[in-house]
Formats: C-alpha cells, structure tokens, sequence
C-alpha cells in the first residue's frame, strides 16, 4: 500500500486539537495502488489550529490524481494538495474563500504548465477536488475527474462533475485538469453545512465503480472518530478493487462534529463583553493613557489626544458613545474597525496599535496623524487647480488600493475621513463601515439593517441594496474630485433617493467650471458614473485618464457634437459658412439687376 504522507502529518488529530472557536472536525482517510504499480493519488486535509484560523480560513480538505501517462503525475498530485493547503492557509484573512481558493489554485497552473512546457515527455497533470469549510458553508473547487459527496443521514448528493469526454464507446478522456491548460477554469460551488455532515472525497479509481448505494451501505454505521474514519475509507476503497477498478484507489472522509456560529444572544454578549468609556476630560487617564486635548465629541465616539505615560509616546485614542452601547451592529462594527487597522500598513492609511493588555474598556490606539482634513483643505481651496486636485488623487488611490487587495471595501470614503498633513501627505481614517469580504462568509445574527456610512458619497448600487465593491469606493472618489474641483457634488440630492441609475442625472464639470478642461470632466463622468457596468474598473483607470486625455475622453469626443467639443471652433464655422451664402446671394441679386 502506498498512503499519501499528508493524511497523517496534516489531518489526523483528534478534535480537540482541530478545534478553533466552535468548528470541531475528524478527517480520515485511505489511498492504494490497487492494481498498478504506483500510486499517482494525493489526498490531505487541514484542520484549523487556532480561533482565528477557524473564523477566517476554516478547514480544507483535497484530492488529486496524476495522470498515470506521465512519469511525475504523483510528484504533480502530491505537490497539489500540499501546495494548495499551506498556500490557502498564506492569504491575507480578509480575502474571501473563492478569492483565496481561486488565486492559489491559479499559480499552481502557471507552475505546473510551465513545468510541463520545459519537459513535454513527462507532463505534470493532475485531477483536483478541494472543499474548505467555512463557517457554515461548504465551499467546492474542482477540475478533473474526481468526485467529492456530501452524506447527510440517509442522503448522498454528488457536489461534483467530471470533466471527461467519451467517444464512440471508448475509454473516457480527460478533458480538464491543473496543468493541461494555461486558461485555467475551475468548477466553483457552495452548499450547506451541518453537524453529522461527511464530506467524501474520491478519486475515479473508486467513484467511477461504486454508486451512492455502495457509499450509503458502507457509512450506516456513521463513522465519527478519525479511527472508524479511517477503517470506512479502507474498506469503501477495497470493494472498488473488488469490483474490477483497475486504478489507484483513494478515498477521504471529513465528518462535521461541530459548526461555527452564535446566536443572537451570544453575539450580543461578545461585542458587549468590554466597557465603554466614560467621557473624559483633560487630564482623565486611562490604562496609563493620558488626555492632553479633546479633538471630538460626537453623538458616534469620542477621540482624545493621549500621551503614554510609560514611553512618553503621543497617540489619538478613539472611544464609542454611550448612545451605542445596546447597539451591537455599532459595537460589531467598532470592534471590525481594531481588526481591519491593524492588519493595514501602508503609509496613506491611519495605524490602529493593539489594545492594552487585560483592559476592560473598548477603544482604539491610534496613531497621531497632524494636518487637516480634506474637507478643510477644501474650504482653504474653493478653486483648486486640476493639478493640486490630482497630486491629491494621487496620494489618495495607493492607500485605497491597499484596502481592495486585502479584500476590504472601505464604503465611507468622504472628505472628512481623509486626513492630508502638514508635509501634504494623506491618511485615510475611519473604518468603521468597512467590509471585509473574509467575514461577510461568517454567519453572524448581527446584520446591517441600513447603509452605512455617508449617503452624499455611497455609490447607487449599494443605496439600492446590493453588495458594495471596490468600484462603489472608486464612485466616492470620483464624487470627491469633482466636489474638490466644483465647490459642489455631482448629483444634487439624486443620491439620497432610493431609485434606480436612470434618476441620477450628472451634471457637467465644466457647466460649473468653464476652465475644467473636457477630457478632465470625461474622466469625472465615468468615474461618477450611476451605473456602475459604465464606470472604470481600476482606480489606475481613473488616475490615467485625470493624468492625460484617455478612453473617457475619446469616447466623449465621439458621442457629443462640435458645439458641445468646441463652442468657439463652431460658431467661427457657421460664420464662415453664413459669410459665403451672403456673398453669393449678393452676387446673385446683381446679376439680376444687371
């Protein structure tokens, strides 16, 4: 027998080790040769070692088959499934599963395709099936011909298809696999979890001669330590040889003792657990933090000016009101806002530190950012030049930028979370309303129930309810170039209305500015689009094309006539043109007079 060595250096462990949070998972699993004489199958899994890894990456379990054609198929299919774990396991948190999934798997691809072109004789091909559990739900990749099952009770559902083709009655042909083709297209699927779920991964030694009779027979003893997991796998595997299979055999087995989640009651517990502040005055303390300045009180939160009273260090500190301390949407929030700061670093966005050790109270460290906001720079520059306007854009878009690729929209970005300090550097703060797209696949009873953040600035699609994405952050940033330009906004109230894109009507930068130049207001056209199908699709769009005439600009050109491109170009035509019908209908009346 040949077993795959990642079934037992990464899978099996008993629960309690598996444990993070509320998610409790057993994995066993069996591989052979069977009839051949070597075993090309992979098969691994892992479960999560800690709370955090439980909440935001979940367990993962794969199967691979290397095409047998090739001398190095197992060195593809072990590679695979190890690979794909330990890189899964390496995406930032904030990325959601199919995010994560889908970028690992297609570096994995270019490798093994890039391999494969170097030595054609030996290809690195291999079949692939991966469910990482989530939360609640299963999430399902696949390519190839193996197969992966969900058992519930009496029930078996096939989550999977082959991707084979078969001819005229001949032996069927693999027609997709990890390392077959550049242009890599991996089936995607999610389905339900719950306690008793047994996720069955199979290779097509196994699934291609037994039937879901055979699997429900052989799981009615409902195997649930990694033990009887291990024994089911074993003998689900051995009545395939017997049925004829003439290939490698390998099946995994992963049985959901526990799900995560909470309900509302301990959801409330949890965002309530610490104590908000009381308002403070200068002077006050606390946790050794010291307020030197009051900078704002607010109906929201309260910031203070602190000095450490053990370094010395300065710092902002952050505190929720009172008003919100029943609401747990406010408080989830709050809490989100610690999380998303530290895990940023980069120079335009505002640092939040870490929390002072066993402290009671729930507030933020922050740090000092001295300067402006932009909405005060704005009030300094009620005129700005196009160039000052886009140095700001130019500052604002990498900070940004960073958020999306950590898989987070900001959904509140307006002039008075952007700071610009004295040396005209900015930092974006506030990130209370993010979303994170790694913890929106968290089932939690605590749901937003409105929009959040500034109406002014929230782009259409999410005033209507759908979900907001990097796009509808680009929208708040085309709204505030153009409000920096004009001196107003670009939709007069539209914004507030719960309609759809028809209603927004954008009225022209240059109808308010007439030295804005056209291919400028092209550019805020697009980026303000209502629609967002007709807005950029990159901040790097935008800034390219507020840097010099672009697409926006051309396709403007091509929609709107001479008198709207060039008023004084065609008004010195149609003179023209008036100048020569009158000299010929006065050559014509003195010929007649003649």
């Amino acid at each position: 027998m040949s077993v795959a060595p990642t079934i037992s250096t990464l899978a099996k462990r008993p629960p309690s080790v598996a444990a993070g949070g509320q998610l409790l998972l057993v994995f066993g699993g069996y591989s052979d040769a069977g009839q051949k004489a070597r075993n090309d199958d992979a098969l691994a899994a892992r479960l999560p070692d800690s709370a955090s890894e439980s909440q935001f990456k979940g367990a993962v379990a794969c199967i691979a088959d290397g095409i047998s054609v090739s001398d190095r198929s197992h060195i593809a299919s072990q590679m695979s499934v190890t690979q794909f774990i330990s890189d899964y396991y390496a995406t930032p948190e904030g990325w959601s599963v199919d995010v994560s999934a889908s970028r690992v798997l297609r570096a994995l691809n270019d490798w093994l395709c890039a391999q494969s072109r170097h030595n054609q004789t030996s290809a690195m091909v291999t079949t692939f099936s991966a469910c990482v559990l989530k939360s609640r739900t299963f999430h399902i990749f696949h390519i190839g011909d193996s197969a992966i099952y969900r058992c519930r009770g009496d029930e078996i559902r096939l989550l999977t298809r082959d991707h084979n083709l078969s001819v005229m009655n001949k032996a069927a042909v693999l027609t997709a696999a990890l390392g077959m083709d550049p242009r890599l297209n991996v089936d995607y699927s999610k389905v339900g979890a719950e306690v008793g779920d047994i996720l069955m991964l199979l290779t097509d030694g196994v699934s291609a001669v037994l039937g879901q009779k055979d699997f429900a027979s052989l799981l009615a003893t409902k195997p649930e330590t990694a033990e009887e997991l291990d024994a089911a796998s074993k003998a689900i595997c051995e009545l395939a040889v017997s049925r004829g299979s003439a290939d490698n055999v390998s099946c995994g087995l992963l049985y959901v003792s526990s799900l995560q989640g909470e309900n509302i009651d301990e959801a409330h517990r949890r965002v309530q657990t610490l104590k908000i502040p009381p308002v403070m005055s200068v002077g006050h303390k606390i946790d050794g933090l010291e307020v030197r300045k009051i900078l704002h009180t607010g109906t929201r939160s309260h910031v203070y000016a602190v000095t450490d009273s053990t370094d010395d260090q300065d710092y902002i500190l952050k505190a929720p009101s009172q008003n919100f301390s029943e609401d747990p949407v406010y408080l989830d929030g709050f809490i989100r806002e610690q999380w998303v700061g530290r895990r940023l670093e980069h120079k335009g966005i505002m640092r939040i530190f870490a929390p002072r050790e066993n402290s009671p109270f729930l507030y933020h460290i922050c740090e000092t950012v001295h300067g402006q906001t932009l909405r005060d720079w704005m009030h300094d520059h009620p005129k700005p030049a196009v160039s000052e306007v886009r140095e700001i854009l130019e500052n604002i878009v990498p900070a940004l930028r960073a958020f999306h690729r950590m898989g987070m929209v900001h959904r509140d970005i307006k002039p008075e979370n952007i700071m610009i300090t004295h040396r005209g550097d900015i930092k974006i703060i506030d990130f209370g309303t993010v979303q994170v797209a790694g913890m929106d696949e968290i089932a939690s009873p605590i749901t937003e129930d409105h929009v959040v953040g500034s109406v002014n600035y929230s782009a259409p699609e999410y005033i209507l309810g759908r979900h907001a994405t990097p796009c509808s952050d680009l929208f708040a940033l085309g709204c505030i170039a153009y409000e920096m330009l004009c001196g107003r906004r670009a939709y007069s109230g539209a914004s507030q209305r719960n309609t759809g894109f028809s209603d927004w009507s954008y009225r022209a930068a240059n109808s308010v500015r007439t030295d804005i130049p056209l291919w400028i207001d092209a550019a805020l056209e697009k980026a303000c689009a209502a629609n967002p199908a007709r807005r950029y699709t990159t901040l790097s769009e935008f800034l390219a094309d507020f840097t010099r005439p672009g697409s926006a600009a051309r396709l403007r050109r091509s929609d709107i006539s001479l008198l709207e491109r060039n008023p004084l170009a065609f008004w010195k035509g149609l003179s023209g043109i008036l100048a020569i019908i009158i000299i010929l209908l006065l050559v014509l009346i003195g010929r007649g007079g003649g």
